[in-house]
């Protein structure tokens, strides 16, 4: 994108357009935090603009919102707790794009061509593409959550899930 439509398009897009996906992202986080366990000490859905350039805290200029939290529980509960909240844009963004592409597919099998008349036909697609560009973990995400995501790789080798609970 940056290279087709520069830098500034590219920064403004990812950082500014996008808002929606930012705000979902942290809520992703915080969500999966409180529903395994884990004590959520801060909470920042987006940072605007004006703020970002301020040095407060030790948080990086770049970064656009977090959720501080910490794990409780004994092992191998906080290493659980830190990859299903690491892992948790992906997991709950490719859920709210498949609910909106739901919703723009039966709009399209309704409506066809005059679904483009209906007026949340726009702000839903805007969400579906926010919440689309924002759903990849963070490296920060990804780093929190390497020893839980191992872990349980490690624990469904071991105690495999049954074939009748399987997926056909």
């Amino acid at each position: 994108m940056a290279r087709r439509l520069g830098i500034r398009f590219a920064t403004a897009y990812n950082c500014n357009i996008t808002f929606l996906g930012v705000i979902h992202h942290e809520l992703s986080h915080a969500l999966l935090a409180l529903l395994t366990g884990a004590a959520i000490h801060k909470i920042c859905l987006y940072r605007f603009p004006w703020t970002r350039k301020k040095k407060k805290d030790e948080i990086d200029e770049n970064c656009l919102g977090y959720v501080t939290y910490s794990c409780r529980g004994i092992f191998p509960i906080p290493q659980i707790q830190n990859a299903l909240t690491g892992v948790a844009p992906a997991a709950l963004g490719s859920g709210t794009v498949i609910l909106c592409g739901i919703y723009v597919l039966r709009s399209w099998q309704a409506a066809q061509w005059t679904m483009f008349l209906n007026g949340w036909l726009y702000p839903v697609l805007f969400l579906m593409v926010s919440v689309a560009h924002h759903a990849c973990p963070s490296g920060q995400d990804l780093k929190n959550a390497r020893f839980g995501l191992a872990l349980m790789f490690i624990l469904g080798v071991i105690c495999p899930m049954p074939a009748d609970m399987a997926l056909s």
